[in-house]
Formats: C-alpha cells, structure tokens, sequence
C-alpha cells in the first residue's frame, strides 16, 4: 500500500514540473528560434524570386505605367539587355517621344524619331540627353526592376543585422544595406516575408528622409516572379507619391529595340 506523505509528495513534484514548462513556454521568446543570417534571408528570397538565376542572363522587355504625384499619365517602354549589355527607354515628355539608348559600342538619343548630334547642345540640355544621365537610367532600372536579385552584387554592401517587423498584416524580416552607386548611394532596408521569403517593401534606412516602397502583386517571366507593383511613399508622412506598375513584361531574343 502507498504511504500517503510518499503520494502526496509525487503529486507535488509533479505539479512543480508542470508548472515549470508552463512558466518556461510562456516566456516570450523562450523557445523562438533565432533569425536567419541576413546572407540567408536573400538566399531563401532567391530561390523564391529567380531559383534558375535567369537574372542577368536574359534580355527583358518591360511596359511600365509610372504614375506620378503631377505626372499621373507617364510610360516607360525599357529593354534591359543585360546578356548582352543592352538598354533602352522610351518615353513621352510633354507628347515629344524620347528615345535613349545604351550598349557597348554607342550612346545616342532620338527625339520625335530623329537622332540627336551631341553638338546640338540645346536640344541635349532640354531634355537631358548625355550619356551619363542615361547610364544612370540604366542603372536604374536594373537594379529596381530586378529586386531582389540585383543585390546580389558587388554594387551592394549588406549588414549582418536582421531584425523582424510586421508590414501591413505580414511578419517580414528586415535587412539593410548600402546600395554603393551615384545615382542611389544610401543606406535602405528590405523587407521579406517570413514565411515565403518573398520581397514586401524597401526604403532608405533613414526614417525621416526619403522615400519607402511597398510590393504588390508578382508578374511571371520564365521562372522569374518579379515584384508587379511598386508604390512610393513619403518616408516623413506617408504621403503617396506614385507607382510603377508592370503593364507587360516578357523575354527577348535579342536586345535591339524597345518598338
């Protein structure tokens, strides 16, 4: 037969160890696991966004609908003919088509179908027609419009910290990095989903400057699935400032026109 005080004592020890695993799982962060390195979290949003890696190794062609805060009608048609180191846009300014154009070997702008002769130094001032803003056009849109992949780079210098934020309704993690190039030389951070890795938003590290950009949508290419929607937002207030939103993309055989 069972001694009473022996019972009594096994039911109380009992109860203490219970009552330790409750108290332990209820610890906030007891048992979270640690977040990833910040190198996985881009290798994780990698296999997500591009897992053949067919970034930078195909040419695209993209319509882009740029609405702005007094520019609510912009388009952009750009060739990014990054196998062969190839770019164009076409875009209207007040109605007047511009096309500019980049490759190895040439540099030249036509305005309304005509090429311009960089000795026709009005022309070339008014619309901003030297190579190196192009080149920066260039830049550009390779490095957003191939987010997250265009990180991927030596142009990149990324921090170890990852820290975890909700945004909107998602659980995301945050990175940050420092985009080394002139025409977007800051400190941003990026946002990932959680539980797909899938890229949410980015901005500049600063919260009280600049801009921030929220994701919505993917668009298929191949086996790419690229961010579909882009939308700007003052960091200071949160104030809209515009979108770009893919109307068309597609691969190209040959990097040679946006028409």
């Amino acid at each position: 037969m069972v001694d009473l005080r022996t019972l009594l004592a096994f039911t109380l020890l009992a109860l203490l160890i219970v009552g330790c695993g409750q108290n332990a799982a209820d610890t906030p962060g007891a048992n979270s696991p640690e977040p990833p390195s910040a190198n996985e979290v881009l290798r994780r949003s990698l296999e997500f966004h591009d897992p053949a890696e067919a970034w930078g190794q195909q040419n695209l062609r993209f319509i882009i609908d740029e609405p702005r805060v007094g520019f609510p009608e912009r388009q952009s048609i750009v060739v990014l003919g990054m196998a062969d180191d190839y770019f164009e846009i076409l875009r209207s300014y007040d109605g007047v088509p511009i096309l500019r154009h980049l490759s190895p070997d040439s540099c030249y702008s036509t305005v309304e179908g005509e090429r311009v002769s960089a000795a026709d130094t009005a022309v070339m001032a008014r619309y901003g027609l030297q190579c190196e803003r192009t080149e920066g056009f260039r830049r550009f849109y390779r490095l957003l419009n191939g987010m997250p992949m265009s990180l991927f780079s030596p142009d990149v210098s990324l921090n170890e910290g990852v820290s975890e934020v909700t945004v909107g309704e998602v659980p995301c993690y945050r990175i940050t990095a420092r985009l080394n190039q002139e025409i977007i030389s800051e400190a941003w951070f990026f946002d990932f989903d959680q539980r797909d890795y899938r890229l949410r938003g980015y901005g500049f590290a600063n919260e009280d400057a600049g801009e921030y950009l929220r994701i919505d949508g993917l668009v298929r290419i191949g086996q790419m699935q690229l961010p579909r929607m882009r939308h700007w937002y003052s960091q200071t207030d949160s104030t809209y400032l515009g979108s770009d939103i893919l109307v068309e993309a597609s691969l190209v055989e040959e990097a040679n026109s946006t028409r």
